[in-house]
């Protein structure tokens, strides 16, 4: 027989209902789940035995685990090993957490380690849960999930990095939206064509040269010393500050125009990039020349 008690009736209530699903679809199995006390689970097959634990105890409890234990095992990372106190924050990271570990977040490499999260558990079990053995559910998470919690605790660790660097992203952006705000505007819109290289144009489509962007660069670094950022898109459009800017790019997940758009708001508007070409043809006959 085998016992497992556990610290929360909820645990217990729902992992023996999950046994007792689990059981019904597999017809050849009996059951041989009981809850004895409303935290004391009692799994005693007739016969059997190695089966019932393989296809019905081990998946078990290694789903409740992901589903209902991981996140409060990662929150309590966050607030006793790295002193995340406050709830609204801490979901917040959580929520950079499971980008990394879905490998969403751009720039970090979904990472292939010998034994996935699920297999961490299920070896753990397996190596646990051998003829009859009694035990807390909370214990057993203690002990005997080390890799495991090791595993979440590198997911943790890179998502606070995100986090902070998400945290200074959105400072720099506060920062570059002032700035916009308070530049006096040197045109009353700009167009930019994006062809490999970035082309700007002013509202009569005359091209603004290198060496006039420049200019602009300058005039705003001279009074915004401390204003790392792109030299060559964002820092000109900083400086001139028009009241609009139309991009014109086949690659609109460039993640500039996703910074530009973030600046400048509802003041962007994205096309194709063929739509230049019939603007400008439409006002002087020609094609433009990249």
């Amino acid at each position: 027989m085998i016992k497992v008690f556990f610290r929360c009736e909820k645990d217990a209530r729902i992992i023996y209902e999950w046994l007792c699903a689990r059981q019904s679809a597999l017809l050849y199995l009996d059951q041989c789940f009981q809850l004895i006390e409303p935290k004391l689970l009692t799994i005693d097959p007739s016969s059997n035995q190695e089966v019932v634990i393989e296809k019905l105890v081990i998946p078990v409890l290694k789903d409740y685990v992901l589903m209902y234990k991981e996140q409060e095992i990662m929150m309590s990372i966050l607030q006793e090993m790295f002193f995340y106190t406050d709830e609204e924050e801490r979901l917040q990271i959580m929520a950079m957490i499971h980008s990394v570990m879905d490998g969403e977040r751009e720039g970090i490499p979904k990472k292939g380690f010998f034994q996935s999260k699920e297999e961490l558990i299920t070896d753990s079990l397996q190596r646990f849960i051998i003829g009859n053995v009694t035990f807390t559910f909370e214990s057993f998470m203690q002990f005997r999930l080390k890799d495991y919690v090791k595993r979440l605790m590198y997911y943790v660790e890179l998502g606070i990095d995100e986090y902070k660097l998400e945290q200074d992203y959105q400072d720099l952006l506060e920062q570059l939206r002032h700035v916009a705000a308070t530049q006096a505007p040197k045109a009353n819109c700009i167009h930019v064509v994006h062809d490999e290289q970035f082309y700007f144009y002013d509202e009569q489509l005359l091209e603004i040269k290198e060496e006039q962007r420049k200019h602009y660069r300058e005039e705003l670094v001279s009074y915004h010393q401390t204003l790392y950022i792109d030299e060559h898109v964002i820092q000109p459009l900083l400086a001139m500050a028009p009241s609009h800017i139309y991009i014109y790019t086949d690659s609109p997940s460039h993640s500039i125009f996703f910074t530009i758009q973030n600046i400048f708001q509802e003041n962007v508007t994205i096309r194709p990039k063929r739509n230049f070409n019939l603007v400008y043809e439409n006002k002087y006959g020609l094609e433009v020349d990249f």
